[in-house]
């Protein structure tokens, strides 16, 4: 009787035991279920972000990676995308070498693994970028270049959000007809224009769209001359310019250029009545640094995202809250206030990080190239709901879709159709806006006033 007893007792530990395997079993077993479902996926986000952080072209370069990667921060910082899924980047600098580029953007992808590579300030470096991405398929967000070549390819995984080249070109020939003709009190058949330009991709397609409005207008084009941006001496250019007499100077150039050309321009004794820039060098602290006072009252056609220059009144409050941070966390590192480059590198990424990527979990349930290009297709935000921005952001309707722009330029594939550019002027080494109206701060100063270098008598 003592060892039946026995015998039963010990069964009834081990049939505890066994209920209690059961149900922890079971209970693994339902979050198995519940979070590895057949079909679910990690959401996992991975960036490449390439910048010309060293080399010739590092001023703004790094004033874009300054603003992207504020962007970034500043998402992660409340939870992520979606409020919990963090943002993973990797960094690359460009070297300011195209080749350079390509190499770290195949690196990015085939060791790193991004689903994104952002970026890149020039539009070489973007170009050289881009044909890596459509080679393996990966997205290409392009923050700052401005070439009309960029979107005009019919390319798959480009997507840009910033303002093309043909609308920098655009503005030039509207301000000059709508505000600087009335303010010199001239007919357009009267003015003449210069159109200066660096030989690349970006100066070219500025310049391009130059020709056109200044025909457009009617304006007299008495010089067009390109010229390369490594250059060291510039004198020839200038030379010619000075006999040439233009009333107006059309410029495009990217910083070390801008520097040497309005130096020598001030030793060489070069006049006019306004000196209008189109983006690159002419519209960042750097040049302001380099030539001190002489930058004042020299225009600068950008896109509207210069954080503390725009009024931003037609904004919604939900971007006028994530600018007003931007400026400040800006203003704690540089002591000073951001301007056009770091604005792009910051407006252009939030439609990518709060209305892109979101859309690729919540409607496609993963984060991959093909699901970031698929979401991107539905964007569809208004003017002024982008901080840091006066332009929205939409894209056209598709791969090989031909949009015609305002400025008369066709791109295929990837151009945000919402981008705008405004018209910016040098008070005191600060830029503010000054065109149009509903965005300027300051009244357009024309024409060039006596304690600048460059006034014509």
């Amino acid at each position: 009787m003592k060892n039946l007893m026995s015998k039963s007792a010990i069964t009834k530990v081990q049939a505890a035991v066994i209920a209690v395997i059961i149900i922890i079993v079971g209970v693994v077993a339902g979050i198995m279920i519940i979070f590895y479902q057949p079909g679910a996926k990690e959401i996992e986000i991975k960036l490449g972000v390439i910048y010309p952080l060293t080399g010739p072209m590092a001023p703004l370069g790094n004033e874009q990676f300054f603003g992207t990667k504020a962007a970034i921060e500043i998402i992660n910082e409340r939870g992520g995308v979606l409020g919990k899924y963090p943002i993973h980047y990797v960094v690359a600098d460009a070297k300011s070498d195209p080749t350079v580029a390509a190499s770290e953007a195949e690196r990015l992808i085939t060791v790193e693994g991004v689903q994104c590579i952002v970026g890149h300030y020039s539009s070489a470096i973007c170009m050289a970028v881009s044909e890596v991405c459509e080679q393996y398929g990966v997205v290409d967000w392009s923050n700052g270049e401005v070439a009309d070549v960029i979107t005009q390819r019919g390319y798959k995984w480009i997507l840009r959000p910033q303002t093309p080249a043909g609308a920098f070109g655009m503005l030039a020939g509207e301000f000059t007809y709508n505000v600087i003709c009335p303010k010199l009190g001239v007919q357009p058949s009267e003015l003449k224009v210069a159109i200066l330009y660096e030989d690349g991709p970006y100066g070219t397609s500025c310049a391009a769209s130059n020709r056109k409005f200044a025909e457009e207008y009617g304006f007299q084009v008495v010089i067009d001359e390109g010229y390369s941006h490594t250059a060291t001496d510039l004198s020839s250019l200038i030379l010619k310019v000075k006999d040439a007499n233009p009333d107006v100077i059309w410029m495009t150039s990217y910083v070390s250029d801008a520097i040497l050309f309005l130096k020598q321009a001030k030793e060489l004794g070069l006049k006019c009545k306004a000196f209008i820039g189109h983006g690159g060098g002419h519209g960042v602290p750097a040049t302001a640094e380099a030539i001190g006072d002489d930058i004042n009252y020299i225009f600068n056609i950008d896109p509207g995202v210069s954080p503390a220059a725009i009024n931003w009144e037609a904004s919604t409050p939900e971007a006028r809250e994530l600018t007003e941070l931007f400026i400040a966390r800006y203003r704690a590192v540089f002591n000073r206030d951001p301007l056009t480059h770091a604005g792009m590198g910051f407006a252009h990424m939030m439609p990518l990080l709060t209305d892109i990527l979101p859309r690729a979990i919540e409607k496609y349930g993963e984060v991959t190239p093909e699901t970031i290009r698929k979401a991107a297709e539905e964007t569809d935000i208004p003017d002024g709901a982008i901080p840091c921005a006066t332009h929205g952001c939409k894209f056209q309707e598709g791969v090989g879709v031909n949009w015609t722009s305002p400025w008369g330029v066709t791109y295929n594939g990837g151009q945000n159709i919402r981008a705008r550019t405004v018209m910016y002027q040098w008070f005191n080494r600060t830029l503010y806006c000054v065109y149009p109206e509903k965005y300027a701060l300051k009244e357009p100063v024309v024409p060039l006033p006596p304690e600048s270098p460059y006034a014509a008598p």
